[in-house]
């Protein structure tokens, strides 16, 4: 059985309860159900996403994490053209 790797108990319901689901639905329907359901939740996500908004919520928790981390605890986010390590 799939098991979740968090540790706070709503997230690690959710994690079961939609793994279940995938599991009832591949025993009931096969995988071809599960496969048209991602792809149906996928261009929903797309489709009604607004990428100004996620572009300033990302630029939002960057700039809040670049400020309350100390050098040390900071992650390189964007990485430097033609680079290929990884952080």
């Amino acid at each position: 059985m799939l098991k979740a790797k968090v540790d706070d108990q709503e997230t690690v319901q959710l994690i079961e309860g939609a793994a279940a689901g995938m599991v009832a639905t591949i025993n009931k329907h096969g995988p071809e159900a599960v496969q048209d359901w991602e792809v149906d939740e996928l261009l929903d996500w797309t489709t009604s996403l607004n990428f100004d908004e996620y572009v300033l919520m990302v630029v939002q928790i960057y700039f809040y994490h670049k400020q309350t981390c100390t050098a040390n605890d900071q992650v390189q986010v964007i990485p430097e053209k033609n680079s290929t390590q990884h952080s």
